[in-house]
């Protein structure tokens, strides 16, 4: 058998960025593979439009980069990016000039004349250096390119670029034989709730995954069944021989570790939600759940709601908390952190909540529990899942039984100790179970 190839576009375009969900998925995956003789990391190449192996400067930057996944020591520092520079620039992300920027110039704020003038010379730069490799072949600080893959080389995609158009050029010029992760497939499942360009790129993608005869990966056993009821209903075929359930389990935040405590907090007690802001993560029902709280137990005794997560409150969110004036005064976001915070965040919350709509998994939900801390969650096949069935799971937007259910756990230790003493028996998977579970999917025929 050939080698396998794990294309980790995704990581190197994420960069040193503190990964979560998806990243810090894949990030475990290609952190495995590079152990593994069998596997090698590949990029797209989005100048050339070819899939390329990694070279020496690629994987070293891979390792650094998983290096840091969990070390509060490493550190991205203009020296960091200076050594790796190479595969910094084929993999060139607009976050990654915003940091950079940010790091010259000494503004972690991000603001100002001089902030946006020393972005754009990043970005100058770093066009530059791709227009002559566009010109030349040849990249700055490395010389020639590496040969591009084999063809007919099995290739598990990245999530970063399944769906776009050049990387679907270069699996028909290559004849790659293609896997693919599914991390999920909610806007097909939903299509209510997801504009319809992503609707018509999920379909499309998956589509051309069925004609690729590709096999598909999916990060729950509730997913997997949505996929092949897709297939059923939409395609009219039966795909699940090709369609595998790798539960994600060992990906989360370790428990072991530094923290670092938030100094806005202090002491005051707090309820954790940790997800991406996003308007089926359901932020602004939490904001209207908090309202009722202290409606019915006054200000004093609600704790305040914490949130964490990476990207802008959306706009229904927003509009929560200007119609809630008196809950907003007892959220505070956090927007993304590091791993140390996190971890402080996990061990001093009181409990944690996910009332997301719709999930793939629920990596908040699995983090929560390996911390020993109960968590209240919506009802979903995939929320259940990753709580192994030991949580309250309520209904979608439900807001009495969320309100009472929260004030509860809030309100009387009683209520609570049975979800405790159920969290702190919570047993997963051995870390890396998952990215390793993958790894041997790869390997069957």
């Amino acid at each position: 058998m050939g080698k396998n190839w794990i294309d980790a576009t995704g990581c190197l375009r994420w960069g040193p960025q503190n990964p979560t969900g998806v990243p810090r998925v894949e990030m475990k995956v290609a952190a495995a593979a590079i152990e593994q003789p069998d596997f090698g990391l590949a990029y797209l190449d989005r100048t050339r439009g070819v899939y390329r192996p990694c070279g020496v400067e690629d994987l070293d930057y891979l390792k650094a980069l998983v290096a840091m996944l969990d070390s509060p020591e490493a550190v991205a520092d203009l020296d960091f990016y200076w050594r790796h520079r190479a595969s910094i620039i084929k993999n060139f992300e607009a976050e990654t000039g915003r940091n950079l920027a940010a790091l010259l110039i000494g503004n972690k704020k991000r603001r100002g004349v001089g902030y946006s003038l020393v972005k754009l010379g990043v970005r100058t730069v770093v066009n530059g250096a791709k227009l002559y490799y566009r010109m030349t072949g040849r990249l700055l600080f490395v010389g020639k390119e590496s040969a591009k893959l084999e063809n007919g080389s099995a290739l598990l995609v990245s999530h970063i670029v399944d769906r776009r158009d050049v990387c679907a050029r270069a699996i028909a010029q290559q004849q790659l034989k293609t896997r693919y992760l599914v991390h999920d497939i909610i806007p097909l499942v939903q299509p209510a709730s997801h504009p319809s360009r992503m609707i018509t790129s999920f379909d499309r993608w998956l589509r051309r995954a069925a004609a690729e005869k590709a096999k598909l990966i999916c990060v729950s056993n509730g997913t997997a069944r949505d996929l092949e009821q897709w297939f059923r209903d939409k395609v009219g075929i039966d795909y699940s021989r090709q369609i595998h359930a790798c539960p994600l389990t060992g990906v989360g935040l370790p428990v072991a570790g530094d923290t670092q405590p938030v100094k806005a907090i202090g002491d005051d007690r707090f309820v954790l939600y940790v997800s991406t802001f996003n308007p089926r993560k359901n932020h602004d029902f939490l904001v209207e759940v908090w309202d009722q709280l202290i409606a019915e137990r006054g200000a004093e005794s609600t704790p305040l709601l914490v949130l964490i997560g990476r990207d802008k409150p959306y706009k229904t969110f927003q509009a929560a908390l200007a119609a809630h004036p008196t809950a907003a005064a007892k959220i505070i976001n956090l927007g993304s952190v590091s791993n140390e915070t996190l971890r402080w965040a996990y061990k001093t919350c009181l409990f944690a909540v996910f009332p997301s709509q719709a999930e793939g998994w629920g990596l908040g939900v699995t983090e929560a529990l390996r911390f020993g801390k109960p968590v209240i969650h919506t009802d979903t096949p995939q929320l259940n899942e990753a709580s192994q069935g030991l949580m309250p799971a309520l209904a979608n937007r439900d807001h009495k039984s969320w309100t009472a259910r929260t004030g509860a756990w809030i309100g009387d230790r009683a209520a609570i100790k049975p979800y405790r003493d159920a969290a702190e028996r919570f047993e997963e998977a051995q870390d890396g179970g998952f990215a390793n579970r993958v790894l041997s999917v790869l390997r069957t025929p």
